[in-house]
């Protein structure tokens, strides 16, 4: 390496990017020495694997973020969500897709549980339905709900992928990051694959008895059409949709979609879309 290439390689590690953002923000918000002493080697091992150095290091972390117990793996990007969520509020922009009271709530790609917690800390006496088919990610959904268990909340934990039709479907995950997404093709190099159930949105409202959807949060890495198809008795009870998507023609898809079933969209921030249903619910 020549000096000049030496210097560069500085100067970007130096530049203040995302990771070092994301490293004062968890520093920030951890509860107490042990806490923030965890996050800073959280952090190291995030900045040293940056540069080519691979880190070994357990696969099972716990960590308290402002009074939340999170259990997740620090070799995978599942904290990333943490500020995209409780910082950004990317899922919150607007007073109205922030449920309270008995509000009824369907977290469709609930991944570790991050969205789940926070709309469970508004509730009294409201009902949660996450959807995960991810077994990596539900088994810590699972725990992260049982250590921040609301008691007034009742909270369903459903491990499956949500898609057009009912059966059993490939999900394939990334191994950098752990990201899954439901696919028919086999894996591409740098993915694994699992066979989940996949279910449909009409079908749970069924076994659920479900008669409202207040809110229906969707972030399905690509698959939100599908997620819509199956599900169209459930958007006749759904009030609001709020949805990261993934990709302009994807958006441009959903939009007229929902726009032929009366949904209204009423804002767009940073990949995410929001859906104000403007028939009267249930009609």
């Amino acid at each position: 390496m020549s000096s000049n290439q030496a210097v560069k390689w500085v100067r970007r590690l130096l530049r203040p990017r995302r990771w070092l953002r994301n490293a004062i923000l968890y520093f920030a918000h951890a509860d107490g020495f042990r806490n923030k002493g965890k996050l800073i080697h959280y952090s190291m091992i995030h900045l040293l694997r940056k540069i080519g150095l691979q880190i070994p290091t357990a696969s099972d972390w716990t960590i308290r973020l402002k009074g939340l117990e999170i259990h997740f793996d620090p070799n995978l990007a599942e904290l990333i969500t943490y500020r995209e969520i409780f910082v950004s509020r990317v899922y919150q922009r607007l007073p109205e897709f922030r449920p309270t009271g008995t509000a009824v709530v369907f977290d469709v790609g609930a991944n570790i549980g991050f969205y789940t917690l926070q709309v469970a800390g508004s509730l009294a006496g409201g009902t949660i339905y996450a959807f995960e088919p991810n077994p990596d990610a539900y088994s810590k959904l699972m725990r992260n709900v049982e250590a921040n268990r609301v008691g007034n909340v009742d909270i369903h934990l459903l491990p499956y992928a949500v898609g057009s039709k009912q059966g059993r479907v490939w999900l394939q995950r990334a191994e950098r990051t752990g990201l899954g997404r439901v696919e028919e093709s086999a894996a591409k190099k740098g993915e694994s694959r699992v066979e989940v159930e996949m279910v449909t949105l009409d079908g749970m409202v069924e076994k659920h008895s479900v008669t409202r959807i207040d809110l229906m949060k969707i972030d399905v890495e690509g698959h939100e059409e599908a997620v819509l198809a199956g599900g169209e008795r459930a958007l006749g009870m759904t009030r609001r949709i709020v949805m990261e998507y993934h990709g302009p023609e994807i958006l441009d898809r959903v939009r007229k979609f929902l726009s032929d079933r009366g949904f209204k969209e009423v804002l767009e921030y940073r990949g995410h879309a929001y859906f104000v249903n403007t028939r009267p619910v249930g009609a």
